[in-house]
């Protein structure tokens, strides 16, 4: 039967879910120590917002000025930039900047974060245990390799959100971000993969190498962002702008396959079979979670420089999709028999890996 084919995953999935819980409790203990600048970037170190009243603006800095050092340390000189520990609370550091072709200075004192952003970082924490738990739930409540490859998304996730404790080590938050950067991306891989197995099967799948392809794009976007994290090149223009856009291109694509697989699971199903699966409830997270991230995307992608009003806001909505993604599931798979359109082993290996 399939809960004995998928149940020697619980263990390690409870391990590696309880690790997560303590990692995202520590990172959310460390919110207090963050810091705030009061200003916004387009990626690429042209402020594109400064908030009234804020660090940055009491220090004279202005929207279209270009960062071109920061305590010191050329922003093209990653290596340097990683070295550095993070800002506390009242430093002051030297920014800096060009306006006008003129370059200029300015001393901005970092403040403690405001309320609101700091009920925002408390937030995107929550999220992170939302995918998690809520993945683990599903896994744990009905255990098919669907729900395994949905406990599998929530793991991933959830590293991305939990930002975890900080450490003063360089080289220890460089493996870190290495981690935890490969999570997220094989996380929106894993979505894809979800969406296209459940409720049923797409044909797509049956052709030779498909579940490879998915995880394909994933794989050369990991394997960059670990070189640009480990070889720390300088980050010129050029190369801000590639990753930037690169970056950008990875999400709308797997954000846009996984909504294209989800609307054809849909118009394909009649009503009885949308209510009974468990479509109507993933359709509404889908719009609702992945709908405002990925315009957000790809705002970000086509005009980098265009800010839009409440983005921050936006990981919070998120949360809803881990929570219809895990309801959905369960009730799909309750009324799905147990072999009906299953993933073989092999094709869940090729998957994870």
């Amino acid at each position: 039967m399939e809960t004995l084919d998928v149940s020697r995953f619980r263990n390690p999935l409870l391990v590696v879910a309880a690790a997560l819980v303590i990692w995202g409790v520590l990172g959310a203990l460390d919110i207090r120590n963050q810091t705030y600048r009061g200003f916004v970037t387009d990626g690429n170190n042209t402020i594109t917002q400064v908030t009234d009243g804020g660090p940055a603006d009491v220090a004279g800095l202005e929207t279209g000025d270009y960062i071109r050092s920061i305590g010191g340390i050329a922003v093209e000189d990653l290596a340097a930039a990683v070295q550095r520990s993070r800002p506390e609370v009242n430093e002051v550091r030297t920014f800096e900047v060009e306006r006008d072709g003129q370059a200029l200075s300015f001393d901005l004192t970092y403040a403690a974060l405001p309320m609101g952003n700091a009920l925002v970082s408390y937030g995107v924490v929550l999220v992170g245990f939302l995918f998690l738990v809520c993945g683990v739930w599903a896994f744990l409540t009905v255990p098919t390799r669907r729900t395994l490859l949905l406990s599998a998304l929530g793991v991933a996730f959830s590293a991305g959100f939990m930002a975890g404790p900080y450490f003063t080590s360089a080289a220890v938050r460089t493996v870190v971000g290495v981690v935890v950067l490969l999570m997220i991306v094989v996380g929106f891989a894993v979505l894809t993969h979800f969406l296209l197995v459940f409720p049923k099967r797409k044909r797509t799948l049956e052709r030779r190498g498909m579940t490879w392809a998915v995880y394909a794009p994933a794989v050369v976007v990991g394997c960059l962002s670990v070189w640009f994290l480990v070889a720390q090149p300088a980050a010129t223009s050029a190369v801000n702008v590639f990753f930037r856009a690169l970056f950008g291109l990875f999400v709308v694509v797997y954000f846009g396959a996984s909504l294209i697989a989800l609307i054809h699971s849909f118009v394909t199903a009649d009503a009885q079979e949308r209510a009974a699966s468990g479509l109507n409830l993933l359709l509404l997270g889908a719009v609702v979670g992945l709908g405002p991230s990925l315009v957000i995307s790809i705002v970000g992608l086509v005009a980098p420089q265009v800010v839009v009003p409440g983005a921050r806001f936006l990981p919070l909505l998120i949360g809803v999709l881990p929570v219809t993604l895990a309801l959905a599931a369960v009730k799909g798979e309750r009324r799905a028999r147990p072999s009906e359109d299953d993933l073989t082993s092999a094709e869940l290996l090729e998957g994870a890996a």
